[in-house]
């Protein structure tokens, strides 16, 4: 136990000497220059399924989705560990209900969020089922929940709206919402960063992150729509469930960063502690 503390402080120690001071990295995850303000800002692909108005009654609507986190604050790199480690996550939206054929509001939304490390995964080398499938076997990083009061005409418990529009069998659409994260769930470091309380809502309060998405029908995966997984997406005759939607998912928080000089006490904490240990025993 001595030498546990000791390792950890001087490797605490060593971290905080080696990385640059400008850098901020969280449990292997480099969000780089954050500045006086502490955004932080991802860029996100997005695949997802479709729902049909015409067979979903209001508070129904639910649908999946996924993606690969592209970018944190411009850096395609921003996994440490290298090999093609990555971050992917997954979402749930849930209680949604039609306000227009093409617009839709949900009061559940949950997103978690996934590092995997390896080579990194390609989402189009195989259909969105087995995507899921790899994405969820790897190491929850985070939980995050809906956060109502999105302001305007949209009800207080609305937590994530979207709305689209059709022309012929082409389908484009575009949502938004809050989200709260978990720091009960995943890595405790990663959610308490995330944990910034610093994205404000329409009723005086705060979320954690804020984001919006954009979609159509134009290109999908090719191993769904050759597996079946996408029939009807062309000809607007999709049922619910229907991998249909493929495009770009963005989302902005302000992050909860430990001050440089509370990182360097605990470094000099743990290892005055383990010295006084050693030279007790």
């Amino acid at each position: 136990m001595k030498k546990n503390l000791i390792a950890i402080a001087l490797a605490t120690g060593a971290a905080l000497a080696s990385a640059p001071a400008s850098a901020v990295v969280v449990a292997g995850i480099d969000f780089g220059t954050l500045g006086a303000s502490n955004t932080h800002i991802e860029t996100m692909t997005l695949a997802q399924q479709f729902i049909n108005p015409a067979t979903t009654a209001p508070g129904t609507g639910s649908g999946m989705g996924y993606g690969y986190i592209t970018t944190i604050n411009g850096n395609s790199n921003y996994c440490t560990a290298g090999g093609g480690c990555g971050l992917f996550y997954t979402v749930n939206f849930t209680g949604g209900t039609f306000t227009s054929a093409t617009d839709i509001q949900f009061t559940g939304t949950d997103v978690n969020l996934y590092y995997l490390n390896g080579p990194l995964l390609n989402l189009l080398t195989q259909n969105s089922n087995a995507n899921l499938a790899t994405i969820m076997g790897g190491t929850l990083y985070a939980s995050l929940t809906g956060h109502g009061n999105l302001g305007g005409a949209t009800p207080a418990n609305v937590v994530s709206q979207a709305s689209g529009n059709l022309s012929g069998a082409t389908l484009n659409f575009f949502g938004n919402g809050l989200l709260d994260v978990d720091t009960a769930a995943g890595n405790a470091a990663f959610a308490a960063f995330l944990d910034g309380n610093g994205v404000p809502d329409a009723a005086g309060g705060t979320a954690d992150l804020a984001y919006t998405e954009s979609a159509n029908n134009f290109v999908l995966n090719p191993l769904d729509v050759s597996g079946g997984l996408a029939n009807g997406c062309s000809t607007g005759t999709a049922a619910t469930g229907a991998w249909c939607l493929a495009g770009t998912l963005n989302t902005r928080g302000v992050a909860e960063v430990p001050e440089p000089g509370t990182l360097a006490l605990l470094a000099l904490g743990l290892l005055g502690g383990g010295l006084v240990r050693r030279r007790r025993a």
